[in-house]
């Protein structure tokens, strides 16, 4: 499995096609200084695929989801017990999930690279970086 695709967004959804609705991407949060900061509520919009040829792992398993400032700490997280059937869409088309979440907003206690990890069903999949941005003023949002 390859996480093809991982975004923040000021709002996202999937609709019952199949059809992914992303609104407002962004890969920055601007926020006022001082820091701490709080950041306003954001959601991430994952897409996973199975590389060719490779046999999707069936039955329940975990999702994990965390969000990491740079010293390591974990500001954001999501755990949820998954069942997994492997059903491709088509010949040729191999098996994809897509997964929305939703972050009520975080406390950013300084600025620099925030890493986030994915994990389906023990795999480790990686995950996007945020940067957080100090600015003059009050918070801007992302």
């Amino acid at each position: 499995m390859v996480l093809k695709t991982a975004l923040f967004c000021d709002f996202a959804q999937v609709t019952g096609d199949g059809k992914a609705n992303l609104f407002g991407i962004f890969q920055t949060f601007q926020l006022g200084s001082p820091m701490p900061a709080f950041v306003q509520p954001f959601w991430v919009y994952l897409f996973i695929q199975a590389e060719e040829g490779e046999e999707v792992p069936t039955g329940p398993g975990k999702f994990v989801f965390s969000l990491s400032s740079p010293a390591g700490k974990v500001v954001f997280g999501m755990e949820a017990e998954s069942s997994m059937e492997a059903k491709a869409m088509g010949p040729g088309i191999p098996w994809s999930q897509q997964i929305v979440l939703q972050c009520p907003g975080l406390i950013a206690e300084q600025s620099g690279t925030y890493s986030s990890k994915v994990e389906l069903l023990g795999h480790d999949l990686g995950g996007p970086v945020v940067y957080v941005v100090e600015t003059a003023g009050a918070n801007s949002g992302h």
